[in-house]
């Protein structure tokens, strides 16, 4: 996940990177954007225009970076992807600047036929997930206030209890005497 101040927590795969064809059948339908080390755009497949409603020439020589991610994103993704070897899986997550929309983005490094440095990215949208996720932060925030709001009251109650019992024992000590 890409956090504030252009630094990018890299979610490394190994089992992905080890050979594996985790989501194979998934990762070659979707939309898929090759890049080379400083971000544009080599090639692009599926449905990336639809996904990010681009048109036909916004991807043609651009830079990824430019058009998917903050310049604080950027920096710190950059110098992530920089740090990681030939066949290495990564992801994070990054609301994409053009709509109001969140995508996960799983990477992966690899050499090309020329030896030339390379970045595969797929996008899914989370967007919907965010926003549960806002949900239920609000939720807890509730069951909280109300469970302090309980608590509270369990306190008073058992002040309460105390007190009663401290009054009948001086009611039954009043009577006793007259």
């Amino acid at each position: 996940m890409l956090q504030a101040g252009g630094e990018a927590v890299i979610s490394r795969r190994p089992g992905i990177a080890g050979g594996k064809s985790y989501g194979a059948a998934a990762f070659m339908e979707s939309a898929v954007t090759i890049i080379d080390p400083e971000g544009a755009i080599v090639e692009s497949r599926g449905p990336v225009k639809d996904l990010f409603a681009l048109g036909d020439g916004e991807l043609a020589k651009k830079n990824w970076f430019e058009l998917f991610v903050t310049e604080q994103e950027a920096a710190g993704l950059k110098a992530g992807i920089e740090g990681l070897k030939v066949n290495s899986a990564f992801s994070f997550t990054s609301d994409y600047k053009a709509a109001n929309r969140v995508f996960q983005w799983y990477g992966f490094v690899f050499t090309d036929g020329d030896g030339g440095r390379r970045i595969a990215f797929m996008a899914e949208e989370v967007s919907d997930y965010k926003e549960m996720g806002r949900q239920l932060e609000k939720y807890m925030v509730e069951v909280e206030r109300m469970t302090r709001t309980q608590f509270s009251r369990e306190l008073r109650m058992d002040e309460m209890r105390r007190k009663i019992g401290e009054l009948e024992k001086s009611l039954v000590h009043c009577k006793g005497m007259g």
